[in-house]
């Protein structure tokens, strides 16, 4: 039989992966589409120059998503990693954007919308730093788990018919068709009838 004292602890590692894949992409969801609010919010009340700003955050948002979301639920290490990269890499395209509209004359500090989008971008390349970490880390203890007896259950009455499935399945030929044979037999004797002139 094999070994499962390690059920309940995998189980609840397990639960916790599941409830780690779950959350990311929601944190995901949720910063993109802030991002995506404040620079839609600047284009409209500061003036149409940051339309650099809502373009950016129009196609940075949704690959960001896509990338915590394949990070997480397709257990992608890659993708996780590069969440933050394409953040970082977003800020110092920001960053140009700032310098470059500062030198042109606005009338008020808080037309620099590349400026304060670039502090929100890099709160999210922190924040996506963060989660792409413990993403990492979810993925790792999913991978070992898979490999351990019982998953993804770790309940030891499934294991007991699984390794029960696996026996029924090795039989040899000769066996399973005296099985069957016996299934089919009676012990009577009623069936059988003694001639009568004897």
């Amino acid at each position: 039989m094999s070994d499962t004292s390690n059920f309940a602890k995998n189980a609840e590692a397990l639960r916790k992966c599941n409830k780690t894949f779950n959350i990311i992409p929601i944190i995901y969801a949720v910063i993109c589409l802030l991002f995506l609010l404040v620079s839609a919010c600047s284009l409209i009340t500061v003036n149409y120059s940051a339309i650099f700003t809502f373009l950016d955050a129009l196609i940075f948002s949704p690959v960001v998503f896509y990338l915590g979301l394949r990070g997480s639920y397709h257990k992608h290490d890659l993708a996780a990693l590069s969440a933050p990269i394409l953040t970082l890499l977003n800020s110092f395209i920001l960053k140009y954007g700032a310098d470059r509209k500062m030198t042109f004359e606005y009338g008020s500090p808080a037309a620099n919308v590349p400026g304060f989008c670039l502090y929100i971008c890099i709160a999210i390349f922190i924040i996506s730093a963060i989660l792409a970490f413990i993403n990492i880390k979810a993925n790792n203890s999913f991978r070992y788990l898979e490999k351990q007896v019982g998953f993804p259950y770790f309940n030891e009455r499934t294991e007991e018919q699984r390794v029960e499935k696996i026996r029924r399945d090795i039989k040899d030929p000769f066996q399973r068709e005296y099985e069957n044979r016996m299934r089919t037999a009676t012990s009577e004797m009623s069936g059988i009838e003694l001639p009568e002139n004897i």
